[in-house]
């Protein structure tokens, strides 16, 4: 995959393996569960038009040992998936909290938003030119301890989905840089102004649930310890903690966009819109930024 030719053709690249990705779970209800930088590959393919041959190269998931059928109601088959699958440096923050939780449609596009974020500031013309390697290792290699004692993502990975902020702690934003040096890049509005918002708005949904699931739980315990029930805990717990919403209760507008990673349509189309009426630099790929003596397989905590 690293053999794109620039960034719009990376664009095109990604856009090519999320309409697999899609496609495999309207049709067969299968989710790839490791969408990686290294389980993404380039197709060649020769076609015929106009009675002259021509090379096309698409983009195309590999490496589905670990796919899963993922039923799309919320039966008891889709909860049962205990195991945690996957590359540490693409996994989606959320599933990485949550390895107990059935991955989603939103986890694997937001696997598709860190391999475009990687392989943007490994090959492409940008602000961070000389921390280029300290970017990956903050962002993607690195994990700390959890509130719970599990391992989870990386400050800046998590920041980045969960508002929008800058990636690193650096006086400088990461911006992707046209053929001229300036920020005027199609890759900046595509992830910092349409992507990024979605999940935003998806994780200010998450900590809300789970602020209620909190919630519902302590109530729980409450009465069973208190009035010594355990029959109908559960939903006296419920009723209970209704009455006493957290603050932060998500907007209709929020939900609404949440509500687009649901499914693949609306990643596809922003994809496709920045590709198709973007105004793309030719020369935007530069060489390899990532040293050379970097290892992906050495995780680092802070």
């Amino acid at each position: 995959m690293s053999n794109f030719r620039n960034g719009e053709h990376l664009v095109k690249l990604i856009e090519d393996c999320v309409i697999t990705h899609r496609d495999a779970y309207v049709h067969f209800g299968l989710l790839h569960r490791d969408i990686s930088a290294g389980n993404m590959m380039i197709l060649p393919r020769i076609e015929e038009l106009d009675g002259k041959k021509r090379v096309t190269w698409r983009g195309v998931p590999i490496d589905w040992e670990l796919a899963k059928y993922v039923p799309k109601d919320d039966s008891a088959e889709r909860a049962r998936q205990p195991e945690r699958t996957g590359t540490w440096q693409f996994m989606s923050v959320a599933y990485v909290a949550h390895p107990d939780r059935p991955i989603k449609i939103a986890d694997e596009l937001e696997s598709f938003l860190h391999v475009l974020i990687y392989y943007g500031v490994r090959y492409l013309r940008h602000t961070l030119k000389e921390c280029a390697t300290e970017f990956i290792v903050d962002y993607f290699d690195t994990f700390h301890i959890g509130h719970n004692r599990q391992q989870v993502c990386s400050y800046p990975k998590t920041n980045a989905v969960k508002m929008g902020t800058n990636f690193i702690d650096s006086s400088e934003d990461l911006r992707f840089l046209d053929d001229s040096g300036y920020e005027e890049h199609p890759l900046n509005d595509l992830i910092f102004n349409e992507i990024l918002p979605l999940f935003v708005e998806r994780y200010r949904i998450d900590t809300w649930d789970d602020a209620v699931a909190r919630r519902r739980e302590k109530k729980k315990a409450q009465l069973v310890s208190a009035m010594n029930i355990s029959q109908d805990a559960d939903k006296i717990a419920v009723v209970l903690s209704e009455k006493e919403i957290p603050p932060g209760r998500p907007s209709e507008e929020c939900t609404d966009k949440a509500a687009k990673l649901n499914t693949h349509d609306e990643f596809l189309n922003l994809l496709r819109t920045c590709r198709t009426t973007g105004t793309w630099p030719d020369n935007d790929k530069v060489a390899d930024q990532l040293s050379l003596d970097h290892d992906p397989r050495r995780l680092v905590t802070n």
